[in-house]
């Protein structure tokens, strides 16, 4: 299908979503997008025995890794329904079927060249898929914990193993660069930590190189509070330069100092603090000279 053809197979709605995101109908193509209007085929996609008016969907297939559908679809109505909170439900997947992992489009190229290249995890479809058209391709997954099996309330209260779900477990993660970039939102949501954290902790013992990327909060709302951030978000915001200077800033390797000067900046922060009223917690490692530096700080107290 080409890109004219594409473009009349979407709505105006569907297209002003994908260009919200920053992905353009080509990247949409590739990824297999599409639309879809008949009820009876969106209840078949998400295998639910019924269904209400969802109006047209827009439908993403999930892959394989060896890029062949695998049969699983999320969609976005174009009317969502709302839950008991009064809540959109912005996507609707398939009943009874565990979550999976949404391949864009070049990740596949990225698993078979360059070991050192990045590999982008990100939260939903959309968000990987502008990353992946910014030239950050990877892996989006249905939450901060979409990544993991479920797992019984055996196995939480014996706190089992988490372990992968079958998509990203079939990855060799060994030597891979993985980078965590999750929303940036203002209210805090331990779980969402928690979640990053420990997907991080996993794919580590598997022997990826693991960053969690920060974004910056989003613009004030009209009460003066920053807004959510996304990946797709940032993209819009600033592009995909921001988005390299961003990755480079923190997965730089740090500055090393010799441990003289390490020490002798020791002494100083101890003679600076004499005669203050202030607490300090010093983490220094051990043999970093803590101790030595107490000495002239002592002497001149």
């Amino acid at each position: 299908m080409d890109v004219a053809d594409a473009e009349l197979q979407f709505e105006t709605w569907q297209l002003a979503d994908l260009a919200g995101s920053r992905i353009s109908v080509e990247t949409a193509i590739q990824a297999g997008i599409y639309s879809e209007s008949n009820q009876s085929n969106i209840q078949s996609i998400l295998g639910w025995k019924t269904t209400p008016d969802f109006g047209t969907c827009t439908v993403f297939p999930y892959t394989c890794l060896d890029g062949s559908r695998n049969g699983y679809c999320v969609v976005k109505p174009r009317k969502p329904r709302t839950d008991r909170n009064g809540k959109l439900i912005k996507y609707e997947s398939p009943a009874g079927l565990p979550p999976k992992a949404y391949f864009s489009p070049r990740f596949l190229e990225v698993l078979k060249g360059d070991i050192r290249s990045w590999i982008v995890i990100t939260e939903g479809q959309k968000k990987i898929l502008s990353a992946d058209e910014a030239g950050f391709p990877g892996i989006g997954i249905s939450g901060p914990w979409g990544w993991q099996k479920k797992r019984t309330e055996e196995q939480r209260k014996n706190n089992a193993p988490r372990e992968l779900i079958e998509d990203l477990a079939g990855i060799d993660w060994h030597g891979r660069n993985v980078l965590l970039i999750f929303d940036a939102d203002p209210r805090l949501n331990p779980s969402v930590n928690h979640g990053v954290a420990e997907l991080a902790r996993v794919l580590s013992e598997r022997g990826a190189i693991v960053y969690i990327i920060e974004l910056p909060t989003g613009p004030e709302d009209e009460n003066g509070i920053p807004t959510k951030m996304g990946l797709d978000d940032f993209l819009v915001a600033y592009g995909p330069q921001a988005l390299q200077d961003l990755i480079f800033d923190q997965t730089a390797d740090p500055s090393y100092i010799e441990i003289s000067e390490y020490r002798n900046q020791l002494v100083n922060a101890r003679k600076e603090s004499v005669g203050k009223r202030i607490v300090c917690l010093d983490r220094s490692p051990t043999g970093a000279g803590k101790s030595t530096a107490d000495i002239p700080a002592m002497e001149l107290a």
